[in-house]
């Protein structure tokens, strides 16, 4: 029994021998990596395009995808084409192996190439009747392929597209579209589309926005009391009482009965609605205020209550219409003998 156990040992150490043998071109402690850089491929490049870098040693590079790189003192590059990669569309990948023999073993590497997309459009942000020049701007990455040509198409609601043109024409790198919302109908819905091509291919992005009313956009709030007797519409500031003639707005006081507001100036108010308020559409804000009864004094006011108001100022003999609008946020008593606690709040609505 003995001699049979000191027959196989000699076996058993052949065998492993063999086994760590043929293994030896997985496991390499002097292996050299191979770098490989530039992964990214874009819709308009013609292909792959990677840096391929191992041991100074190495003459070529191999691929799983049917590419053979020839190296320089262990540089070279990678190219190959899409359909070779088989990807044709944003974010598909492929993975490609690199393998090398270097000093008499196999080195490998795993690069994934995606498919980006070269062409960024932004948002104009909120388009307004008044508004004038809104931009919508493109760019095309620098690391891609330049596209020839640059195509821009304007779309209105339902119609049909037209060509954008622009003088000298479009930049094939990064440009901006440039346009007023006076150009379009409130509630319109305008579509911008931008296209780049070369002999590569092409790539569109179109970006949308409605347009809005011509909104009162700023807004504050003040309240008139014993210190702060009165308001300047234009200026957006208290008045002090010893120049209080040149306000718009101060506080009236009937002692023990009401509190309210008169203009000391050219201001004049009109009763107004709450959706006239909240809509606070400057370009009815007009009619709406010819087609009630102004007045210049409100003894009486109460809380949410609403008044457009109108102003006047009158620069190098040139006269200046302010119009705006006003809510009464709260009222703070009138007892007699206490009207120096009297006070009355605003909500503002105006325009910069």
């Amino acid at each position: 029994m003995m001699k049979k156990i000191f027959l196989l040992l000699p076996v058993l150490a052949l065998f492993f021998a063999s086994c760590e043998e043929d293994n030896n071109w997985e496991y390499n402690p002097n292996r050299t990596d191979i770098i490989v850089q530039n992964t990214n491929v874009y819709l308009l490049d013609p292909g792959a395009s990677a840096s391929i870098e191992a041991d100074a040693t190495a003459t070529e590079v191999n691929t799983n995808v049917g590419v053979t790189v020839s190296l320089s003192s262990g540089k070279g590059t990678f190219t190959a084409t899409k359909s070779q990669l088989g990807i044709s569309s944003v974010d598909d990948t492929k993975q490609v192996e690199f393998t090398a023999t270097i000093n008499g073993y196999v080195s490998y590497a795993y690069a994934i190439f995606t498919m980006m997309d070269p062409l960024s459009v932004s948002e104009p942000g909120a388009v307004i009747l008044n508004s004038v020049n809104d931009t919508i701007t493109y760019e095309i990455d620098a690391a891609s392929t330049t596209p020839d040509a640059i195509t821009v198409m304007q779309k209105i609601n339902s119609g049909s597209a037209v060509e954008v043109s622009k003088t000298g024409g479009w930049d094939v790198s990064s440009d901006d579209i440039v346009f007023s919302g006076d150009e379009f109908a409130e509630g319109d819905t305008v579509t911008y589309s931008v296209t780049a091509t070369n002999a590569n291919g092409s790539v569109s992005h179109s970006v949308s926005f409605v347009v809005g009313k011509y909104t009162f956009p700023a807004s504050d709030n003040f309240t008139l009391s014993q210190d702060t007797m009165a308001y300047d519409f234009v200026d957006g500031a208290f008045v002090k009482v010893s120049n209080v003639d040149s306000s718009d707005i101060a506080r009236v006081v009937v002692p023990g009965q009401s509190v309210g507001f008169t203009s000391l100036g050219s201001a004049e108010f009109v009763k107004t609605t709450e959706a006239v308020y909240t809509t606070a559409d400057v370009n009815t804000i007009e009619d709406e205020f010819n087609s009630g009864v102004a007045v210049t004094t409100v003894n009486d006011a109460t809380v949410d209550e609403y008044y457009i108001y109108k102003t006047v100022r009158i620069v190098d003999t040139n006269t200046i219409t302010y119009y705006g609008l006003l809510k009464i946020t709260e009222l703070q008593g009138a007892f007699a003998g206490q009207e120096d606690q009297v006070a009355i709040s605003f909500e503002r609505k105006y325009l910069e």
